[in-house]
């Protein structure tokens, strides 16, 4: 390599809204991170879901999921707080959460952090995880909805070497320069002198 390692580079793109629609009920809901443009990540911003457990008794843990796929999770954060049967409950996750407006920790809605600048890679999925306590499946009857996220988006430009990776004309000028730099030495060492 003939030269440092620029750090990589992460280009913002629009900060979206993403809205999607409520799953049937029973299921988790799901977001994909888009594969457009290519080499796209998601810093998730906020994060807002309207949880309604069925009348089944039992406390649903809710939480959020982030991985490759539908089934392995890579990142998981609490939703929250528990929601009790037959009652609706808006979470609302965001970076640096804090109280907000009052809305923590209420009867109807619950404030939490989303992990700070989470960068979430194209494909990827954001999902809802849902847990009847200790340790059983939602209910049949559970429903998610009101789903909507804001995300940054941002292209990764990975690290380049600081020569091979500039334009060629200006590769072309620092191979010049290194030529006439040769040259100098060669003739300085000819005639016995200094380059300078």
């Amino acid at each position: 390599m003939s030269g440092g390692v620029q750090r990589p580079v992460w280009r913002e793109g629009l900060q979206r809204h993403v809205t999607i629609e409520n799953p049937p009920a029973g299921s988790e809901f799901i977001v994909r991170v888009s594969q457009v443009p290519e080499g796209v990540f998601w810093r998730l911003k906020a994060l807002r879901a309207t949880f309604t457990g069925s009348a089944v008794a039992g406390t649903r843990d809710t939480r959020f999921a982030i991985g490759p796929n539908e089934t392995d999770i890579a990142v998981e954060f609490s939703a929250g707080g528990a929601s009790a049967p037959g009652l609706p409950l808006t979470h609302i996750a965001h970076e640096a959460a804090v109280d907000v407006n009052g809305l923590q920790f209420t009867s109807s809605s619950h404030v939490s952090n989303v992990p700070f600048d989470l960068r979430i890679p194209s494909g990827w999925i954001i999902r809802s995880h849902t847990v009847i306590a200790p340790n059983a499946p939602m209910d049949v009857g559970d429903q998610w909805s009101g789903i909507s996220l804001w995300v940054q988006e941002l292209i990764y430009v990975p690290p380049v070497d600081y020569i091979s990776g500039v334009p060629d004309a200006l590769k072309a000028l620092h191979d010049s320069q290194l030529r006439v730099e040769k040259a100098i030495l060669a003739m300085a060492t000819v005639f016995g002198g200094s380059p300078t």
